[in-house]
């Protein structure tokens, strides 16, 4: 499901291949606790996630936060194209400053300016528009509530469809920006 070497090899999963030892360690525990259960994708990762040790989870999380962040696979090329000059003015506002009349905090305050994540929140830099729009959908509907402070439910409500799409394309543009490290 998520490659080799943690890069997804299809846009229906995540890549985990540089994500946050912290963000990795929490999700397992979240699928293995059932606080991460969105959809019917996630019955393989908490069967998984169950059977792992304290220290397997420790190892895992440790081994894909020391891998390359993934780059955006050949198929998402045309989603994760330059963006225009009226596009790349609006994804800077949403991701460095957010949208005080809708509430939205910028996405680099959690996430990082070029999503590289910060403690359990994941970085995004390099995932797949299709991934970070479905999850931003699971967010939206209630079907996703795992995140720590509960802001990506609220955030995702407020972003409007072509700012979701904005935002994917920015951050699968990002890929390969710098390694996340165990904390």
């Amino acid at each position: 499901c998520h490659g080799a070497a943690g890069n997804a090899a299809t846009m229906n999963w995540p890549s985990v291949a540089g994500q946050r030892y912290d963000y990795t360690a929490k999700m397992l525990l979240d699928y293995r606790s059932g606080l991460r259960f969105e959809d019917e994708r996630a019955g393989l990762m908490t069967s998984i996630a169950r059977l792992m040790t304290p220290q397997q989870i420790a190892d895992v999380s440790a081994y894909y936060a020391s891998l390359p962040k993934p780059v955006a696979p050949q198929a998402q090329a045309a989603l994760a194209a330059p963006l225009t000059a009226a596009e790349h003015k609006r994804v800077e506002q949403l991701v460095r400053k957010g949208d005080a009349n809708r509430l939205i905090t910028a996405c680099a305050s959690c996430h990082g300016l070029h999503g590289e994540g910060k403690g359990t929140t994941p970085a995004i830099a390099g995932q797949t528009t299709d991934y970070f729009i479905r999850t931003m959908r699971l967010y939206h509907n209630g079907e996703r509530q795992n995140d720590v402070y509960k802001g990506m439910s609220q955030f995702s409500q407020r972003l409007s469809d072509a700012d979701t799409l904005l935002i994917a394309r920015y951050y699968a543009s990002q890929g390969q920006s710098q390694t996340a490290k165990a904390d």
